[in-house]
């Protein structure tokens, strides 16, 4: 899943940020008010929202080729 960013300077903003707390100069918890900031927040999705998805695209991720039933 990607990253959507409020705008394309909380992109450029989040992706150094980003790249400051994987090298340690700069602490996980002043990259969660960087979250907070940059990135869109997500969408809850009701079990009917994803049963009607799934219906309309009368796929399963089996049927889709993506994942395959345990043998």
């Amino acid at each position: 899943m990607t990253n959507q960013y409020r705008s394309d300077f909380c992109a450029s903003v989040y992706e150094t940020a980003l790249g400051m707390m994987e090298t340690g100069t700069m602490s996980k918890r002043i990259m969660k008010s960087f979250n907070e900031m940059c990135l869109m927040p997500v969408a809850a999705v009701s079990c009917e929202d994803i049963c009607a998805l799934r219906l309309l695209e009368n796929a399963s991720q089996w049927e889709r080729g993506e994942k395959r039933p345990r043998e």
